[in-house]
C-alpha cells in the first residue's frame, strides 16, 4: 500500500518526522513534565501500542467518537516545535513544522478517525511491529531513517490492520514513544483500504506568484536557486512554506524569505480521494532567481 504522495527522499534520510525523543541509558524516555513516580499509561513496547490501538477500536465500535477524538489528540507531540528544533538543524526542523500546525493536524485526525471507524465496522483488528528492532528497507530506507536520523535513536512502531474481508495486513500509522506516551507521525499517511478501486487526483496549481527578486542581487547579476518545502491543504491553500537546504541552493536570508513569501500565496485545486478534497503530503519546488527573468 502506498502513501498518498511520496515524501521527498532527502527528508526521509533525516527523518525529522520521526520524532523527537531522547533515551536514557536504559532505553526509557525521560519526562520533563511529569514526576518520576508517574507510570506511563501504555508501556514502551509493541504490546503497549497494541493496547492503545485496541482501545481506540473499542471506542469506534461503541460509537464513542468524542472519546476516540480525545485519544487521538493525546498522541500529538508534546512541545512539538521545541522538540523539532532541539533534535534537528533549524531549516530541517522548520520544514516539518506542519506536524505542529493545528489546521493540518485537525484534517489528519479526521482522516485517521474515519479509517478507525471503518476498520471497527469491518470487525478488523490491529497488529503492531517494533520498527526499531527490525527496520525494513535497509540502511538509508525510510524506517532506518526514522530510527537513526536524529541526534539519538528513537523508539518507532508501525500499526497495521486486517479483517476477514481484507486478510492482508494494511499499514495504518507510525508511532514514536515520547514523554511516556505514543506519538503519531501524522506526516506519513496511507491510503485507506477499499474493496472498490480508489480514484485519486493530485493537487493542481491554479495560481502561481513569482518571487520578487531583491534589487541588490539583480544589480549584481546574481543567478541562484532557493528550494521551498510546502504542504497543500484540503482547502487548496499552501501551509508551512519554508526554504530548506540543498546542493547549490542559496542560503541568503533575503532570497529565502522572498521565495517563501511567493509560495505561500500559491493556490491549488485540492487533491481528491474518491471525489473528496484531501490534503497532500509534503512537496518541494525550486525557484530560480535570475536577472534575465
Amino acid at each position: 500500500m502506498k502513501s498518498l504522495k511520496l515524501i521527498p527522499a532527502a527528508f526521509l534520510l533525516f527523518a525529522p518526522t520521526a520524532l523527537l525523543a531522547t533515551r536514557s541509558s536504559n532505553g526509557s524516555m525521560p519526562s520533563q513534565s511529569a514526576p518520576a513516580t508517574d507510570g506511563p499509561k501504555y508501556e514502551n513496547s509493541a504490546d503497549g501500542l497494541q493496547k492503545l490501538m485496541e482501545n481506540m477500536l473499542d471506542a469506534a465500535r461503541a460509537g464513542k467518537h468524542e472519546q476516540l477524538a480525545h485519544m487521538l489528540r493525546d498522541t500529538e507531540i508534546p512541545n512539538c516545535g521545541e522538540w523539532l528544533h532541539m533534535m534537528y538543524k533549524s531549516d530541517t526542523a522548520d520544514s516539518w513544522m506542519g506536524l505542529c500546525e493545528p489546521t493540518l493536524l485537525g484534517q489528519r485526525h479526521q482522516e485517521l478517525t474515519n479509517q478507525l471507524v471503518g476498520i471497527a465496522r469491518e470487525g478488523g483488528h490491529i497488529t503492531v511491529r517494533n520498527v526499531t528492532e527490525n527496520p525494513e528497507g535497509g540502511k538509508g530506507g525510510l524506517e532506518s531513517g526514522m530510527v537513526h536520523g536524529g541526534k539519538v535513536p528513537l523508539d518507532v512502531y508501525l500499526a497495521s490492520w486486517s479483517s476477514a474481508k481484507a486478510p492482508k495486513e494494511h499499514e495504518l500509522a507510525y508511532f514514536y514513544y515520547l514523554e511516556k506516551k505514543f506519538c503519531w507521525d501524522s506526516s506519513v499517511q496511507f491510503v485507506a483500504f477499499r474493496t472498490t478501486q480508489v480514484k485519486m487526483t493530485p493537487a493542481k496549481l491554479i495560481k502561481r506568484v513569482d518571487p520578487i527578486y531583491p534589487p541588490q542581487f539583480r544589480d549584481r547579476h546574481i543567478s541562484t536557486t532557493v528550494r521551498v518545502y510546502y504542504v497543500v491543504g484540503g482547502d487548496g491553500n499552501v501551509y508551512n512554506a519554508h526554504a530548506i537546504s540543498c546542493d547549490n541552493c542559496s542560503t541568503d536570508p533575503d532570497l529565502r524569505k522572498a521565495a517563501e513569501n511567493a509560495v505561500i500565496q500559491w493556490k491549488f485545486e485540492p487533491a481528491t480521494v474518491d471525489g473528496k478534497s484531501a490534503e497532500e503530503n509534503a512537496d518541494t519546488v525550486d525557484l530560480v532567481f535570475s536577472p534575465d527573468k
